[in-house]
């Protein structure tokens, strides 16, 4: 039976859904986003997007912007991963899409991909699956027009979603929540465009860490050592909270 209290919780959720207008509902609801011409200080109009991730799109080495993601829905049936080009009046051009990844001749349900452009063009896409949250990882060498077929990197239950950088020496470093024992952030790297993967290196773990925790965004800072943000929990039964290592790794 359900307590009282998370009674009143509902309720008031549902009353709050419930006074959405529809013009309101058609505006907001969805995968949006606005751009800023000044460097964050005004940013323009809500543009609505076709496909979401959790990372967002990336500038490109020719200064286009290519957004990965998966087709938004309100439903839990699995979706293409698809490559659109951004424009900076909103528009959005569909560019391509990776093949559906399956194992053992069903479908698995993939979502939450980022991708990485290299300094010679090719870009590098890590995918989530649900199935054994585990990555899957797909090459496009023609601006994301075409893709390779998804090949798994992690092993089942390895962790997931990614964050990829492109490091200063070359390596790629690609950042992902394990949500099994020990509850961790781990990075696996390569020193070969993406060829072959050093994985499962542990970047921040805690005692007080349970299952819920992962998202990692990972920038390079001016002495070449990492920063990693990703949320979690500080003590055993708390709220989630923002949470931030900074770390090295062996070129």
């Amino acid at each position: 039976m359900e307590s009282k209290k998370s009674e009143e919780a509902k309720s008031l959720i549902a009353a709050r859904i419930n006074s959405i207008a529809d013009d309101d509902e058609e505006k907001y609801l969805g995968s949006t986003f606005r751009i800023s011409y000044d460097n964050g200080e005004t940013f323009g109009d809500i543009y609505k997007s076709p496909i979401t991730s959790p990372h967002g799109p990336i500038e490109l080495g020719d200064g286009s912007i290519l957004w990965v993601g998966t087709r938004f829905t309100t439903t839990t049936e699995h979706q293409p991963i698809e490559a659109y080009r951004v424009d900076l009046d909103g528009s959005m051009e569909k560019l391509g899409e990776i093949d559906a990844i399956e194992e053992n001749g069903e479908g698995k349900m993939s979502c939450e991909p980022y991708a990485v452009q290299l300094k010679d063009g090719t870009i590098i896409c890590h995918i989530r699956v649900e199935y054994k949250f585990t990555t899957y990882q797909s090459i496009s060498k023609d601006g994301g027009r075409t893709w390779s077929k998804p090949k798994k990197l992690l092993a089942d239950y390895g962790g997931a979603p990614c964050h990829i950088l492109e490091h200063s020496s070359g390596a790629l470093i690609s950042c992902y929540g394990y949500r099994s024992k020990p509850f961790s952030i781990k990075a696996m790297f390569s020193f070969d465009g993406g060829e072959s993967w050093d994985t499962d290196n542990i970047v921040a773990t805690k005692d007080s860490f349970d299952w819920d925790l992962g998202y990692p965004s990972t920038v390079e800072l001016a002495d070449g050592s990492l920063l990693t943000v990703f949320y979690g929990n500080a003590q055993k039964g708390g709220p989630a909270e923002i949470m931030q290592t900074k770390w090295t790794f062996e070129k």
